[in-house]
Formats: structure tokens, sequence, C-alpha cells
């Protein structure tokens, strides 16, 4: 009896690891003949001020490992320094639901419970899976814009749908009640600052977005821009022109958008992404990278 009881347990132990090592339906193990694709998450950041991921946290409803573990793993025991690892797998070919996220992760717990800035979106999207292409999950996630999509790796053709979180009930409460401009040209910003340098590597807010100004300082100004909260301000400009004449640059009471319409579509294409074009008028350079710098 005690030998049958003994084999019963070794049985069970290993029908258990078996289990536990498994991966979920969907996902193809190494080695597999199963016609596949490739998804790899990705990240931005890294070290003290943590990471910003976007990854495949589920596939038709179950759970599966990411980018976020990976690199949590390999941040142990560095305290705040967040170690940014590579993360992909390979997902049977065909019709799926994946639930995408992006969302801001810190190495240390007690980081993500002071943080303000614990930016998260997430949804599920159905996407068909081709064999051997290559995917990568992408997004953008900060002060402004909370979004997370899946394209293919060679042509960034989005695949399925985008997912854009919106603005939540207590953001919109805090909006200001004052007027509603638009913004006159493409801003660039880093986390929620605005500078008047216009650096043009940096994150971009599109010409003709809806923006209210609020609380002003000497050389900032609150804004709120679809209705989320930013900063907007003066860097090379302090001392030469005041807050109000930055304002008065930034906020149209005209839609610019409607200005583009009778140009060429490549013409119009460029200053919406923010691109220079040989021939533009000094106006169309500043819808498209933003006002000079003051001299």
């Amino acid at each position: 009896m005690r030998i049958v009881l003994r084999l019963c347990v070794v049985v069970g132990l290993v029908l258990l690891q078996a289990c536990a090592s498994a991966p979920p339906a969907g996902v193809v193990p190494p080695g597999s003949t199963v016609p596949a694709a490739t998804v790899l998450d990705s990240a931005t950041g890294g070290g003290r001020g943590g990471g910003v991921f976007y990854f495949v946290d589920e596939i038709d409803g179950a759970q599966i490992p990411s980018i976020v573990g990976a690199s949590l793993r390999a941040s142990r025991g560095l305290g705040v320094q967040m170690v940014i690892s590579s993360h992909r797998r390979r997902l049977e070919a065909g019709p799926h639901k994946l639930k995408l996220v992006g969302a801001v992760e810190y190495a240390a717990p007690i980081q993500s419970i002071f943080s303000s800035k614990k930016y998260r979106v997430e949804g599920v999207i159905d996407v068909t899976l081709r064999t051997d292409v290559d995917y990568v999950v992408r997004g953008q996630v900060d002060a402004l814009r909370r979004e997370v999509w899946l394209e293919e790796v060679d042509t960034g053709a989005v695949v399925g749908s985008k997912i854009i979180g919106k603005v939540d009930a207590a953001e919109a409460a805090r909006v200001p009640k004052g007027e509603v401009f638009y913004t006159c040209c493409n801003l660039f910003y880093t986390d929620d600052w605005i500078s008047d340098a216009s650096f043009v590597d940096q994150n971009k807010i599109a010409l003709g977005s809806q923006i209210v100004f609020g609380e002003r300082g000497r050389n900032r100004v609150e804004v709120y821009i679809d209705g989320r909260k930013m900063r907007l301000g003066l860097d090379y400009g302090r001392g030469k022109e005041d807050i109000e004449a930055l304002i008065a640059k930034v906020g149209s009471r005209a839609d610019p958008v409607s200005t583009l319409t009778d140009l060429p579509p490549d013409l119009q294409q460029a200053i919406r992404a923010g691109k220079l074009r040989r021939g533009m008028t000094p106006e169309q350079v500043s819808r498209a990278i933003g006002h000079p710098r003051p001299t």
C-alpha cells in the first residue's frame, strides 16, 4: 500500500510539473512545427525612472509571460534601477483575441506607490496572425496620450485596431472652465512639459488639438490639451518674451487644420507629420515644427 501511495504522489508531482511548464493554449513551444507568427513586446526608458512597456498580456483570455516580468527579474537586487529585457513568443497563426497593455512600471514597489505617473492603457483586439510574420507591440503612454497597438515589423502597418485610453471623469473635472482654443501648430513635449524650444525629436501634439489655458506663472502656464493636464513654458524665451506672448502664439481661435485643405496632399502630410519640405512658406514651416525660438 505504501509503495502504491508513493507512486501516486510521484505521478501527481510529475503531472503538476508538466502542467506548470506547459505553455498556454495558442503559445507555440520551441521546436514545434505548428504554423506560427512571432510577436515581440517593446519598451522605452529604464534606470531610476522605470520603463514604459508595451506588451501582450493575454491570448484568447489566458495570461502569458511578458516583457514586464522578464524586466523585473533582470532588475532584482538592483534597487530602483529598472533593467529593460527583451521578450518575444511564437503564437499560433490564425484568428486570436489579444489583450494589449501599455503601462509605466518601476523596479521598486515603493516607486509605484508614490509615483504620479502610473499611466496605463489596455484593451483587447481581434487579429489574424499570419504564418512566419513578425509583429511588435508599440504605443505611447505619457501625460497626454495613452495608446497601444500591434504592428507588422517589416511594414509598420497597424494590425487590428489601436487601443486609445479616454480621459477619465476625474481628469475631465479638473479642466478649467475657459475659452477653448486650437493649437496653432505641431507642439513637441517631454513628459508633461511643452517647451518654446520646439525639439522636433520629441513626442508631438498635432496642430488643431483643443487647448484650454489655466493657471499662469512667470514662465509657464498650465494647459489642458484634449482634456489632459500639461505645462507650457519658456525655456529659450525667458527674458525675451513673457508667458502671455507665448500663449498668444500657441492658441488660435480658428482651427489651423482648415488652412491645409487647399495644399497639395504631400505638403499636407508633411505638415501634419512635423516634417519640412523644400519650398515651404514661413507660415507652413511654423505649422509643421512650431514658431521660431525667441532671439
